[in-house]
Parts: C-alpha cells; structure tokens; sequence
C-alpha cells in the first residue's frame, strides 16, 4: 500500500488540528505546519504518534518571512516527494477598523491568507502532481457579507476564493483545488 501524505497549514489548534485527526484516522500520514502553537503540534505529533508510528511530522514556518516557504518545502521534501492533499489553513485573524488599519496588518493578513496558499501550491505543484493529489483553501462563511471592523481580513479571503476559483481551471486534470468556507 502507498503511503499517502498531506500537509496541514496551521494544523495545530481549531479546524487544522480537527482535520488532522480525522486525515490521520483516514490513513494518511501528516504533516503539521505551525507557527506560534508549538506545544500543541508537538502533543498532536505525540498523540498520533502513538496511534500509527512515524505518521506524523511537524514543521515550524512564519509564513510573514520571504524564505518561510522554501524552507517549508524543503522540509516536506525530506519526508515525501509527492502530497496528495495539500490544505491551506493557516490564517491571521483579527479586528482592523479603517480608522486604525495599517499596512503592516494587510501585509500581514494578505500574506497568510492570499500569498502563502497561491505559492505553497506553486512550489508543491510537482508532488501534488505526482499524487493527482487535490488542495484545499479554507476561507470564512462570513466574508460573502463582509464582517465590521475585519475589512483586510474579509479582502483577503475574497482574494483567496478568486484564486481558489482560478486555480481550480488552471491546474485541472492533474491536481483539484477547491475551497470551503467553515461557518
């Protein structure tokens, strides 16, 4: 049987580490990004760990750093050369009212939000490819309507969707990319 693999973006605390188990039960060996939640990914590591051995790795990448991402997949190199699900969920989140919003929180919020998903399927493309793997861009029910005070979060993951939407056309047949929207 061939191992399956997939890489996780934030994947150490809310929906990230819900999916994690639920992949992790499925069969599929993990790969947990983190950037600030240290303790929980390594108790998520142990955890499935414990249940499959060596079916679980995590990695630790600030996705606001240039190399962040090369580093990334450097590191996803050393454990397989092809993904068969990739999962963008990784996100910054947090009140920016257009009276006080600075550009150094709609960099921050486009680059964990937009950036981060379109290169990290950029550089994964070739494993992605190999699997005929898919990628996922997590987003929010919310930003259809919009939600006060969070204005650069909600274009970000409108950006997001319109990319999700793009790619989706642009890489068919080899790789699915689809996009959900929690709620």
């Amino acid at each position: 049987m061939t191992e399956k693999f997939v890489l996780i973006t934030g994947g150490a605390k809310r929906i990230g580490a819900t999916t994690a188990r639920y992949l992790h039960e499925k069969g599929f060996n993990i790969i947990l990004h983190y950037n600030t939640s240290e303790a929980e990914a390594k108790t998520m590591k142990e955890e499935l760990n414990k249940i499959r051995k060596n079916s679980c790795s995590v990695i630790k990448a600030n996705f606001n750093s240039d190399t962040s991402i090369n580093e990334l997949v450097a590191k996803v190199n050393e454990t397989t050369k092809t993904l068969d699900v990739l999962i963008n969920n990784a996100s910054s989140f947090y009140p920016t009212p257009l009276e006080k919003a600075s550009l150094s929180e709609w960099r921050d919020l486009t680059d964990t939000n937009v950036t981060t998903p379109l290169f990290l399927t950029q550089a994964l493309f070739n494993h992605l490819k190999k699997a005929r793997g898919c990628v996922v861009n997590i987003s929010d029910s919310l930003v259809k309507n919009g939600i006060e005070n969070y204005s650069l979060y909600t274009a970000a993951k409108s950006a997001l969707e319109g990319i999700t939407k793009s790619l989706a056309k642009e890489l068919a047949p080899e790789v699915r990319v689809n996009g959900i929207a929690p709620g």
